[in-house]
């Protein structure tokens, strides 16, 4: 079995290098792997530093009792970020029916592969030297090497959960639902009186790593993971059976007031249609509310209370989270029906307004979702403000604009997570106004107010609004350009 799993691996690799376009994403692929090890550099700085941190916050408690309280918080939230993250694995089964393979190894390989990818095991580059450093002091060194397995079997019980957790449900936000309710409740009860979830998670951990029978408990729940997925995915092995007893009720989405804004409407619509129908639209669109807690890393942090170029960075990406996020690739997300969308009767004005609109709407509406963050001040009100118009007024010109060079296809149907399809060095390109207004604000500070910049880049806004028809015409100069590249780029399945 094993060796026909490393064939079937091998065959997958040479089925990705073989695509048309494994080359051209060579570049891309280079930057996510410098973006992966610079993870893992600050993950093991970390874990050098994490023993004196722990012990500087607490002092009854020694740091590894102090990781101990979070132990099972980790468990629960590691599964809830692998369920909104982490990509089922597909394999086609009917290129393997017709040969002398076992069904069960075709489960075992949807099983085992993805959960051997490197990327898992980031977080053992911060407990491998947590464990040398910190849990050998206070333990012995046969402790260390249980709490890492126990970390290890951690990650693989979590990879195994969510992945059952996304096929069982009818809906993977059930299952975030679900979760999220559950790490609430034990977080109030924390905090409010109750069960204290942390002094289990420690009793329960310490006992795990300091007692010779202890890996036994978290790699039976490893294995309890691994037959629940393997059975649920034994039983509906065909194609079939995930239609039994079931009724598929069709979702349409009548947004009757966007007639009354003729084709632009029109097209509006079929936008929003497209980003909740489909998995990857939809799986971004709802991720983009998570960063809306991006702000709780800047505004309450005494480090930026005096640096206004990073609050108005934080400002800038809170309110126009979705703006960045969708607008990216504001022109792949029709690239499966882009050769209808330019036979029809629909002009390139019209076509580029429209998604402009959708832009710069979803930003106000992400600063009317902030706008809890003005309790924390007044200056809060005044970054967001100045903020919103910058992104509606210069950031949307200059998003639409590059979202043109990108020709590469996207598939609706696979989750945004671990999935690059769309994506370039060329989207890197795009979050450089993210940055200017940094350096900028940092050297203006010498000599202006904060206020002063705060509200030059607010009249920025208001002039790129002024001006909006001079930068459309600009972009579809452009999109005229490009069309032909466009269109061949996404008839090409990579």
């Amino acid at each position: 079995m094993k060796h026909i799993i490393f064939d079937i691996i091998r065959q997958k690799f040479l089925q990705q290098k073989r695509a048309k376009g494994y080359y051209k994403n060579t570049l891309f692929t280079v930057m996510t792997w410098i973006g992966v090890l610079y993870m893992a550099g600050v993950l093991l700085t970390l874990g050098f530093l994490l023993d004196n941190i722990l012990e500087e916050i607490h002092l009854d408690q020694n740091p590894v009792e102090l990781t101990g309280n979070v132990f099972l918080y980790l468990y629960l939230g590691g599964t809830l970020i692998r369920i909104i993250m982490q990509q089922l694995q597909r394999i086609q089964i009917h290129t393997y029916q017709h040969l002398p393979i076992h069904r069960k190894t075709l489960i075992n390989y949807l099983i085992i592969t993805p959960v051997l990818h490197p990327f898992n095991y980031l977080l053992l580059f911060m407990a491998i030297p947590f464990a040398i450093q910190s849990v050998s002091k206070y333990y012995d060194a046969g402790v260390a090497v249980n709490y890492v397995c126990c970390m290890t079997f951690m990650i693989c019980f979590n990879h195994l959960a969510a992945g059952y957790l996304k096929r069982k449900l009818s809906s993977e936000w059930i299952g975030v639902l679900i979760l999220s309710l559950i790490i609430a409740t034990f977080i109030c009860m924390e905090f409010f009186g109750g069960i204290s979830l942390c002094k289990i998670s420690r009793a329960c951990m310490l006992w795990t790593i300091t007692h010779a029978y202890g890996m036994l408990i978290p790699l039976s729940i490893v294995i309890i993971a691994y037959i629940a997925n393997f059975q649920y995915l034994f039983h509906n092995r065909y194609v079939e059976k995930f239609d039994i007893n079931k009724n598929h009720k069709i979702k349409t989405y009548r947004l009757e007031f966007l007639d009354r804004f003729g084709l632009i409407g029109d097209i509006i619509g079929m936008e929003i249609k497209l980003l909740l129908r489909h998995k990857k639209s939809k799986s971004l669109f709802y991720m983009s509310f998570f960063f809306l807690f991006f702000g709780l890393l800047y505004y309450l942090d005494p480090i930026y209370k005096n640096n206004p170029g990073w609050l108005f960075f934080c400002a800038i990406y809170v309110v126009g989270t979705f703006m960045i996020m969708f607008g990216q690739m504001v022109i792949s997300w029709d690239s499966s029906h882009f050769d209808g969308l330019m036979t029809n009767n629909i002009s390139i004005e019209n076509y580029l307004k429209a998604n402009l609109y959708i832009m710069q709407i979803m930003n106000i509406c992400f600063f009317i979702l902030s706008s809890p963050y003005f309790i924390i001040g007044w200056h809060i009100v005044a970054y967001h403000i100045a903020a919103c118009l910058f992104n509606i007024g210069v950031l949307a010109y200059f998003i639409l604009y590059f979202a043109i060079y990108n020709s590469k296809r996207i598939d609706l149907k696979n989750n945004s997570a671990f999935n690059y399809q769309g994506f370039s060095f060329k989207n890197f390109f795009i979050l450089l106004p993210l940055f200017l207004p940094v350096i900028i604000i940092a050297i203006l500070h010498i000599w202006l107010n904060t206020y002063v910049i705060l509200g030059a880049f607010a009249l920025m806004g208001v002039i790129g609004l002024c001006l909006q028809k001079y930068w459309l015409r600009i972009c579809i100069n452009k999109f005229n350009q490009k069309k032909y590249a466009l269109l061949e780029g996404f008839r090409q399945n990579e």
